[in-house]
């Protein structure tokens, strides 16, 4: 899906024209795209103004709607459904609270386009795509991630990828909807504060909440307290959480994730591999990922002579004839488990972090004995990158190895790679209202809002 160029490029000064102007063109311009995706000819109409506030019957008014709760002036100003927004490093989930299945997935992922595309006259510019066709168009866009090493580092098409959820998800306008918003473990207060700025100011929403996505996961196996060990595309994090808070001085990072698995694959099978037909350096990275995800495992021992050889030689582990793009196939065998091995042995790829088994007792041995035993009976998998078999055996075999007289229970649930999302579509909205910042609080208080 893409947005149009704003007409007025001095609407960035005023954001709610900024964003009006992002929107009103998209729908006009292209009614089609909202066929296909809803179903409808067009977006529902808003509901009719009131000319009084229904909460304290005084007349609208500029000074009005700054003080009272129903500052959108609509008939009902929080919308029934409240809206879950996780962006995670590789993908986007969105949906509702109260709901078991999220309303879409995509890449979290923006395109700029570069260079004026050859259009008949009165067809619209495109400028901006996001998710799939931000991949589908990769060749002539500059592509901006929006998430790196844990940070964000693109806002600007960060409110693209935002403006595009409320349409293509929720089928509706942000100023109706309250909002949950997930934010990076490791992110800081200046990067909340502009969270927070950008949803009401930008895409005036009546209610926000923001939370670590280590928290919603917890939230969602129903603890206060526990490890989140989260392996995602580029950092793997260790987050320790004491009923409801992230111990943030002993949150652990480790720069190293399922890329640096998928790079390393693609490393092991260059002999086997054409490499003049890769003119596209994407494609060659988008199969080696699909390959990742669909062969590889981890080992329970660290080292390829302690393995059990009726166990290497079986059918199972090794893998005849995968077929390329090109036309080619390629077998697997040791590179099946060697790729995702450098989870355990950076120096593989002569990286320089800790491995992950050390890294999750670095962070434990932060703590008291008590707490301790804690972890150690709560270490909970989450992250697309912890779905590799055999990885909650090696890290149990770590482990154990190191402490044998621990007591150790490691979480796995299967949709692990969406805990956040099942965390926050749990919140009620009896404890959202007590715990969100309302518009009128953001008024009166600013981005800060979210420390008093």
């Amino acid at each position: 899906m893409y947005f149009e160029k704003p007409s007025n490029d001095k609407s960035r000064s005023n954001p709610m024209q900024r964003y009006n102007n992002l929107i009103s063109e998209w729908v006009e311009k292209h009614r089609w795209d909202l066929q296909v995706m809803s179903g409808r000819n067009q977006f529902p109409p808003r509901q009719t103004k009131l000319q009084n506030c229904p909460k304290c019957g005084k007349k609208f008014t500029e000074n009005h709607i700054q003080q009272c709760l129903y500052y959108t002036t609509y008939q009902e100003p929080l919308h029934k459904q409240i809206a879950v927004i996780i962006n995670g490093s590789s993908f986007s989930v969105n949906g509702f609270v109260g709901e078991n299945d999220f309303r879409s997935i995509f890449p979290t992922l923006v395109g700029q386009r570069t260079e004026s595309p050859i259009i008949l006259e009165g067809e619209p510019t495109i400028e901006w795509y996001v998710g799939a066709d931000a991949n589908n168009f990769r060749g002539s866009l500059q592509q901006h991630k929006l998430i790196e090493n844990g940070q964000i580092t693109n806002w600007v098409a960060l409110e693209k990828l935002w403006a595009f959820t409320f349409h293509q998800s929720f089928k509706g306008y942000p100023p109706d909807y309250p909002v949950i918003l997930s934010e990076l473990d490791t992110s800081n207060k200046k990067t909340r504060e502009k969270m927070i700025q950008t949803m009401f100011e930008i895409f005036n929403v009546p209610a926000l909440y923001i939370e670590r996505q280590a928290v919603l996961a917890l939230k969602a196996l129903g603890k206060e307290t526990g490890l989140i060990v989260d392996l995602g595309k580029d950092q793997c994090r260790i987050v320790p959480i004491i009923k409801g808070r992230i111990i943030e001085e002993n949150l652990g990072v480790m720069n190293l994730g399922g890329d640096d698995v998928t790079n390393y694959l693609q490393s092991l099978l260059i002999p086997q591999i054409n490499k003049e037909f890769w003119s596209d350096s994407y494609q060659l990275y988008s199969t080696m990922n699909d390959i990742k995800k669909k062969y590889c495992f981890i080992v329970q021992q660290p080292k390829e002579e302690n393995l059990d050889p009726s166990i290497m030689n079986s059918p199972l582990k090794r893998v005849e004839n995968i077929f390329l793009p090109n036309g080619d196939s390629i077998a697997l065998f040791d590179e099946r488990f060697l790729a995702p091995e450098v989870l355990f042995q950076p120096d593989l790829i002569e990286c320089s972090e800790p491995p992950l088994h050390k890294m999750i007792l670095y962070t434990i041995d932060h703590f008291e004995e008590d707490i301790k035993s804690i972890f150690y009976r709560n270490i909970i998998l989450s992250g697309g990158s912890s779905l590799f078999p055999g990885l909650i055996e090696r890290i149990q075999f770590e482990l154990t190895s190191l402490y044998p007289n621990e007591h150790l229970k490691i979480v796995a649930e299967p949709d692990r790679r969406f805990l956040a999302w099942r965390g926050a579509s749990k919140i009620t909205p009896q404890l959202f209202k007590s715990i969100c910042i309302q518009k009128s609080e953001y008024l009166n208080n600013g981005p800060r809002v979210y420390d008093l």
